[in-house]
């Protein structure tokens, strides 16, 4: 696939068409005023039929791409980062890499051509700019707040590592590991991941804060893959390893091992592998929270209806939860598709 990577206007953060938003009450993007405001998110409907998430990943990048002309592609060790960079390379595409070393601890970054700048910075450095970001971005994680971090400190349109999809079945009690509950699953968007969204915006940084979010046909994608479809029938159909697995990252992670050699990629170990800065990050994240009070709200779009906007069929027993769950959160409709 190949495509123009001329320079054209664009403003900050977006995704195509603006299909995803997010918003608190009946104000479309913006930061919190309020502890009793609503948080919400969604979704653009497709206009064709996905072919995939490898495909609709690189058809992403090749339109990310001509969006600005060029792309700084952050990479704090995960699988997005790489496939970026993959595709990057192999369609030469005018593009950097951008990572972050932190009291001299990197993520791990795979062999590449193109040009790397990394920014080495003593962790204090980070937590003081991590503290700032969540009163100004109303997000409280600590991982959001290294996004921003790393885009800060990139002058060109900035493609984040950030913003993994995750759907959660609110039927298992992971207290006690049981599932009580028919199987009722909802898309987790959370106020703290789009957080960088508003820095990135009000900074005027260019780029996109959502990659994975660029297009309804690249979120229908990673929705109807394989590994997820597995993971919706398990909790659907119930049985002894529903428990066991309340949330898709391990079917996520299994979508990247499928896709990503693909693309051209090789499968990364583990991001950030020193496990003693990832715990300064979580006590960090700890901190941020009483740092951002009330932007730690979580919208759980019911997969059911987001099911039906995308136009995924994942059976019938997909419906069963809409008595449960079917009117929580709707978007205001006098929004209607308006960008």
């Amino acid at each position: 696939m190949s495509g123009d990577f001329a320079q054209s206007p664009a403003p900050g953060p977006l995704t195509r068409d603006r299909h995803f938003r997010f918003g608190h009450d009946r104000e479309i993007g913006g930061s919190r005023r309020s502890a009793a405001q609503v948080y919400w998110t969604e979704y653009g409907a497709c206009t064709r039929a996905e072919e995939g998430p490898a495909r609709e990943f690189e058809r992403a990048m090749v339109e990310m791409a001509a969006c600005f002309g060029s792309l700084s592609i952050a990479c704090a060790g995960g699988p997005l980062a790489i496939a970026a960079i993959a595709v990057a390379e192999r369609l030469g595409m005018p593009a950097r890499v951008v990572t972050v070393a932190l009291d001299g601890v990197a993520p791990p970054l795979p062999p590449t051509r193109l040009e790397v700048l990394r920014i080495d910075a003593p962790f204090a450095e980070f937590a003081a700019f991590a503290g700032d970001f969540a009163e100004r971005a109303g997000s409280g994680c600590g991982w959001t707040a290294l996004a921003a971090f790393i885009a800060a400190r990139d002058d060109g349109p900035h493609l984040a590592d950030h913003g993994e999809i995750t759907l959660v079945d609110h039927g298992v009690d992971r207290v006690r590991a049981a599932a009580p509950a028919p199987g009722n699953i909802a898309l987790a968007d959370a106020e703290a991941f789009t957080g960088l969204d508003r820095w990135m915006a009000r900074e005027g940084r260019p780029g996109i804060a959502q990659p994975l979010r660029w297009s309804a046909e690249l979120v229908a994608a990673q929705l109807a893959c394989p590994p997820m479809r597995h993971w919706i029938a398990a909790a659907l159909a119930g049985g002894p390893t529903r428990a066991r697995a309340p949330d898709s990252h391990s079917a996520r992670l299994a979508m990247w091992r499928q896709i990503l050699p693909v693309l051209g990629a090789a499968v990364p170990a583990r991001p950030w592998p020193d496990p003693e800065l990832r715990a300064r990050i979580r006590l960090l994240t700890r901190a941020l929270r009483r740092r951002a009070p009330g932007g730690g709200a979580v919208h759980h779009h019911p997969l059911h209806r987001l099911a039906s906007r995308l136009g995924i069929d994942f059976g019938p027993g997909l419906g069963e939860g809409r008595d449960l769950y079917g009117t929580v959160g709707a978007v205001p409709p006098d929004f209607g598709d308006a960008a």
